[in-house]
């Protein structure tokens, strides 16, 4: 059986216990969506949710949208530190959790940024009510900027790996002449 066989057989394995737990990321719930439509969520815990920040119709934000609805509780979590463009890289969220408040992306923007048509659409060029935002936000958000967190934090360490090659690798290293050098960024 292939991956996505496999996690349709979890998603439809009849429920035993009382409490069931389902663990995926965001890819395998589109992926997935068409297949678990019958499945009901008590809670869900959106780990990354900075990941479907990004727009009102995102495929991504529709889904999660959907799976959270119908659900008793919903915890977004994130370590990235969102709304660092503005308020509107929140109101996807502030959407999914109270849509009859946050209805409309439009006159959200217009409360708290100010929007100026530049010839191809609405662009963000200030902000403004932010007081006003912040203290909306605090309904429904926990923010904890890094200097709180930092105490509770493991210290970062960087240090170089050495790995042997297998033979393969070796191959390949000696086709490319021996030379090359292979560097992996965030």
């Amino acid at each position: 059986p292939n991956a996505k066989t496999t996690r349709m057989a979890l998603w439809r394995k009849p429920r035993t216990a009382q409490i069931t737990v389902y663990l995926c990321t965001f890819a395998a719930l589109i992926y997935d969506d068409k297949d678990i439509q019958g499945v009901k969520f008590k809670t869900v815990i959106g780990d990354e949710v900075h990941k479907v920040l990004k727009g009102r119709t995102t495929k991504t934000a529709n889904i999660f949208r959907a799976r959270v609805r119908d659900a008793h509780r919903f915890h977004a979590l994130s370590g990235t530190l969102a709304g660092k463009w503005g308020p509107g890289d929140y109101w996807t969220l502030l959407n999914i959790i109270n849509r009859n408040e946050f209805s409309s992306y439009w006159s959200f923007l217009n409360t708290y940024c100010i929007l100026i048509n530049n010839g191809f659409g609405q662009e963000i060029v200030g902000l403004q009510n932010m007081e006003a935002f912040h203290r909306q936000l605090s309904r429904y958000a926990r923010i904890r900027r890094r200097a709180e967190c930092a105490p509770y934090m493991p210290t970062v360490k960087r240090q170089i790996l050495w790995v042997e090659m297998d033979k393969a690798q070796e191959k390949m290293y000696t086709e490319l002449g021996g030379k090359s050098q292979l560097t992996f960024t965030e």
